[in-house]
């Protein structure tokens, strides 16, 4: 068994807490997000998210798990270059798609988690002859909201790529 590299166990044991920790976290708010609705019929889905009283905290808390996942992943970082081996190169890059994906994410969430919910609200109490005006800023918000959506699940897909590689050619962590 390889001796234990003291300057790795506090980030490793950070990391191994806070990764599966912020996936619990975004299940469980994911479990409560509105959607009912057929996601292409917006109306009832602009609806739906307009009678949602949660609906900022849930987004809140969706973001909160993110940042949780993505500290276990920047503690995962440190705990792979305490010791100087392994395919640094690669672990760098995952921190900077880390940061890349944190912004992204928090970017959605203050899309969809704020402004979408404000525009359907909006669009809900709008009189009558603003119905269609505020329909289609919702609509724009949506659009915006799946364009973020898209970034958001590039960017976490390459940050993991770039972690998996980086533990797959490691030598840190024992196989």
């Amino acid at each position: 068994m390889e001796p234990r590299v003291e300057s790795k166990a506090p980030w490793g044991r950070i990391g191994a807490i806070a990764l599966p920790l912020g996936v619990i976290l975004l299940v469980a708010a994911t479990a409560v997000h509105p959607s009912r609705e057929n996601v292409m019929n917006h109306t009832a889905v602009f609806t739906e998210y307009a009678q949602s009283d949660g609906w900022i905290a849930i987004h809140f808390t969706q973001w909160a798990a993110a940042l949780v996942f993505f500290g276990g992943l920047v503690a995962l970082y440190f705990a792979m270059t305490a010791k100087r081996e392994g395919p640094n190169t690669l672990v760098r890059f995952g921190l900077a798609a880390v940061v890349l994906t944190a912004a992204a994410i928090t970017m959605l969430q203050a899309v969809d988690g704020i402004a979408l919910k404000w525009a359907v609200d909006a669009w809900v109490n709008a009189p009558a002859d603003q119905e269609s005006s505020a329909l289609s800023a919702a609509m724009g918000l949506r659009w915006t909201e799946y364009a973020l959506q898209s970034y958001s699940n590039l960017l976490l897909g390459l940050t993991l790529i770039f972690f998996g590689l980086a533990l797959a050619y490691g030598s840190v962590f024992p196989r």
